[in-house]
């Protein structure tokens, strides 16, 4: 991979002020080679340079990667794995910058002319929230002049009018919830449920599709959560039991046998998925107590509690609490709380979330019962 490539396109475009990255001249062979290729490139003098001096001027929130269908074709599963590493990389150089960090990484198709005789492009991305967006854009870098009198977006399959993109007369930018329908697609690979669903640019001189390029995200099917973790995990920690002041303390101190409040929630926000925690510990890494086991089995012993649902949608947080506790003959330096958290589906085709009101669920073991 070519540092000039990278240079040479690292840019600052009307309307939007984006950071775009145009690597479609590069050659991909697989996703693990690229993006060592990427990371060794943004590790270098030159790139911090290029990408430093842009955000020093316009601390870009947004950015995009323009590739080309071959090269989409050629990532296959692995694209959106791919732009999600690629943001944590750009991240971790604009931290190190002092700057902001890069909020999403857009799908960007290559130029194409319309029947008016503009050139326009595609971008897209689905958002934390799971809204689907689109937008047609100029390629010029010109304020934008398009109507939908010149072209639109359609995802792949518009079955009826809830498939439907609601777009204003004047921008070509449209948003749409990401639900079980209208051709999306969730399956499991890898620890992971791969969420997919297709986007058109469409000339409306002509209704002829000029772009069709994919849309999704991947979400892990389980992770384990602490305190200063970030993997679309959170656990936060609070002062009482009304969860409203946050314990912003750096080093906490609790005394024995008093409760620790602490809730948990989910960065990705999505209708057809919910959450649940497996289970959860607190200790040093020579000795812990898992103080909530499988199946909602709360330890009697540190009087483990909830204020919510076992099972609740991702824009949710559960919030727990148990009393502190030590270990005797062992150090107190290192404790921390760990959770494990689950994710599954509840859409029209596949509902795998657990029912623990099942007679066929296991009971808790002593000192253990359910709320």
């Amino acid at each position: 991979m070519r540092i000039s490539t990278f240079y040479f396109f690292l840019g600052v475009f009307s309307l939007d002020i984006e950071t775009v990255l145009d690597l479609s001249g590069e050659s991909i062979s697989d996703a693990t080679t690229f993006l060592a290729g990427f990371e060794s490139l943004t590790a270098t003098t030159s790139a911090v340079t290029a990408i430093g001096n842009l955000a020093s001027r316009n601390s870009p929130r947004i950015s995009s990667v323009v590739f080309t269908a071959a090269q989409i074709s050629t990532l296959g599963d692995d694209l959106f794995g791919t732009l999600e590493s690629m943001k944590a990389s750009l991240t971790s150089l604009l931290a190190d910058n002092g700057d902001e960090s890069v909020e999403f990484l857009a799908l960007q198709s290559e130029c194409e002319t319309l029947d008016s005789g503009k050139q326009v492009r595609l971008a897209s991305y689905l958002d934390s929230s799971g809204q689907i967006v689109g937008s047609v854009n100029r390629c010029d870098g010109t304020a934008d002049d398009l109507t939908t009198s010149d072209a639109s977006v359609e995802m792949s399959q518009v079955l009826d009018s809830s498939c439907a993109f609601d777009a204003s007369s004047s921008v070509i930018t449209i948003a749409k919830a990401l639900g079980d329908t209208c051709g999306t697609t969730y399956d499991v690979e890898d620890n992971e449920y791969r969420i997919r669903n297709t986007l058109k640019l469409v000339d409306s001189a002509d209704s002829s599709v000029l772009v069709t390029q994919p849309v999704g995200i991947d979400v892990l099917l389980q992770g384990v959560v602490t305190e200063n973790s970030d993997a679309g995990l959170t656990i936060t920690m609070y002062t009482d039991s009304s969860y409203t002041t946050i314990d912003s303390r750096t080093t906490k101190t609790t005394s024995i046998g008093q409760p620790i409040y602490y809730e948990i929630g989910v960065t990705l926000s999505m209708d057809d998925i919910y959450y649940y925690v497996d289970e959860c510990q607190f200790g040093t890494s020579e000795k812990s107590y898992t103080f909530l086991r499988s199946n909602r089995c709360y330890s009697s012993i540190v009087d483990t509690m909830t204020t919510t649902e076992f099972l609740t949608g991702t824009s949710a947080p559960q919030q727990f609490q148990f009393n502190a506790f030590v270990f005797r003959s062992y150090s107190t330096v290192g404790l921390k709380l760990s959770c494990k958290v689950k994710l599954c589906l509840n859409t029209s085709t596949t509902q795998n979330c657990p029912d623990i009101t099942d007679q066929s669920t296991p009971a808790c073991d002593a000192d253990f019962s359910r709320p």
